[in-house]
C-alpha cells in the first residue's frame, strides 16, 4: 500500500481523524529519531488519466484514416452488408426490410471486427513506436482503454456510413420503421 509518514507527536490524533475508518494509524518510534506516525491507505483501483487515454485514442484513430487502409475498410464494409442485405431473395420476398443483412451480419463481424483490432497492434510493432509506447509513463490500462474506444470509434463510423442500406430500403420499398 500508499504509505506517507506525518512526523511528531501532535500529528497523530489529526491525521487519525483526517485518515477515517478506510485507513489505519500506526506509531512507529525509533531510538534516535522522534515519533513518526505512518498513515496507510488500502489499494484502490488504478485511476485513468483522461488526457493520457484520449491521446492514445486521437493517434490511433487518426492513424486509421491517415492512409489508404481505413477508408477501405469502410468501403469494403458497406458494399460487403449491401451484398448481404440486397440478396435476390430480398427481391423474392417481396418485403421492405433488411432481414437477409440481419441474418448475415454475425458472419460479416466476425472476419471485419479481428481485422481492425489486429491491425491496432501490430502497426505499432511496424513502425517501431511499441518500446516508445511502454518507457512513457502512462499504466496498460491507459493504452488499452485509448486503443479499444479507438477500434470502437473505427467500427462505428463504419457503421453510420451503413445507415445507407436502410436509405436504399426508403427508395425501393415503403419499410415500416416502427415508429
Amino acid at each position: 500500500g500508499c504509505s506517507s509518514p506525518v512526523k511528531g507527536k501532535a500529528a497523530l490524533p489529526e491525521a487519525c481523524t483526517e485518515a477515517g475508518e478506510a485507513n489505519e494509524c500506526r506509531r512507529s518510534p525509533t531510538s534516535h529519531e522522534p515519533e513518526q506516525t505512518t498513515i496507510k491507505t488500502r489499494n484502490h483501483p488504478p485511476m485513468l488519466r483522461r488526457h493520457v487515454v484520449l491521446a492514445v485514442f486521437k493517434r490511433n484513430f487518426w492513424s486509421y484514416f491517415s492512409g489508404l487502409l481505413g477508408y477501405l475498410f469502410i468501403v469494403l464494409f458497406v458494399l460487403t452488408g449491401a451484398l448481404l442485405a440486397f440478396q435476390p431473395q430480398f427481391f423474392t420476398n417481396n418485403l421492405a426490410n433488411l432481414d437477409q443483412l440481419n441474418k448475415y451480419y454475425p458472419m460479416l463481424l466476425l472476419f471485419i471486427v479481428p481485422a481492425i483490432t489486429m491491425g491496432v497492434w501490430s502497426e505499432e510493432r511496424k513502425l517501431g513506436t511499441e518500446e516508445l509506447l511502454f518507457t512513457l509513463p502512462v499504466s496498460d490500462l491507459e493504452v488499452l482503454v485509448g486503443k479499444y474506444l479507438a477500434v470502437v470509434a473505427v467500427y462505428s463510423t463504419a457503421l453510420a456510413f451503413s445507415v445507407t442500406h436502410a436509405l436504399v430500403l426508403q427508395l425501393i420499398g415503403q419499410p415500416d420503421w416502427g415508429l
